[in-house]
């Protein structure tokens, strides 16, 4: 399986399903409005995401970086890594005060609310988020498909023996299992391969101890560990 070049929190709260999804009466969980394919016969390489609502819901950032883009004809602000390499670009958002807080040269970290989602647009559209990242861009060269960017499409592998696998993001949580030459192992018993890949849940990351830990799946287990150990699978 190909590593993940990156590995993205989600730029919403709460539950982000598939395109496939069926929104049940009173529900405003986010999905998959459109698909990068799809989007992609406007031009534009970038996926839209949804919660049927027009209720503002808050929009973080995904990397850290500097704004580097602040439109508003169409609530867009565009953030660029520090080293240069990737870029995020979110549409759409309200005009609001905290949209305003974040002009160009602002730096912004991973989770910083920079704005809500709206239907800013010189055009008549839902509200949605409008959502491109892009690696080392060059004009409209370099941008992918954020879907499988998003680290809850990805798998989270222990990167090698001695790591702990914790039952919650803390150094003082419990043990649940540890990873050794031959296996993951709890209590003794072999209960996966080394090279596991355990779905990484929603949310994807968790903070603890002024560390972020990758909340995954592990045989049915909610597991989490520090997320410098591991790397993270397509």
């Amino acid at each position: 399986m190909a590593h993940a070049p990156i590995s993205l929190p989600s730029p919403v709260a709460g539950i982000i399903h598939e395109q496939s999804w069926k929104r049940p009466a009173g529900n405003f969980d986010f999905r998959l409005a459109q698909t990068a394919t799809q989007h992609a016969t406007s031009g534009v390489m970038a996926i839209d995401l949804g919660n049927g609502h027009a209720n503002l819901p808050p929009i973080m950032s995904m990397i850290s970086g500097k704004v580097v883009e602040h439109r508003t004809t169409d609530g867009v602000t565009t953030i660029q890594s520090f080293d240069g390499n990737w870029r995020v670009v979110n549409a759409h958002m309200a005009i609001d005060a905290v949209w305003k807080a974040f002009p160009i040269g602002a730096s912004v970290g991973v989770g910083t609310v920079i704005g809500h989602m709206s239907n800013t647009s010189p055009m008549q559209i839902l509200a949605h988020l409008h959502c491109q990242v892009g690696f080392k861009v060059v004009r409209d060269k370099g941008w992918l498909d954020p879907w499988p960017l998003l680290a809850f499409n990805q798998f989270a592998v222990v990167n090698g023996p001695s790591i702990n696998i914790r039952t919650g993001p803390s150094m003082s949580a419990p043990i649940f299992a540890v990873s050794r030459a031959d296996g993951i192992k709890k209590d003794g018993i072999k209960i996966a391969e080394l090279s596991a890949r355990m779905k990484v849940l929603q949310p994807a990351f968790a903070v603890g101890d002024g560390l972020i830990w990758v909340r995954a799946n592990l045989n049915g287990k909610v597991v989490f560990i520090f997320k410098g150990l591991v790397h993270f699978d397509l």
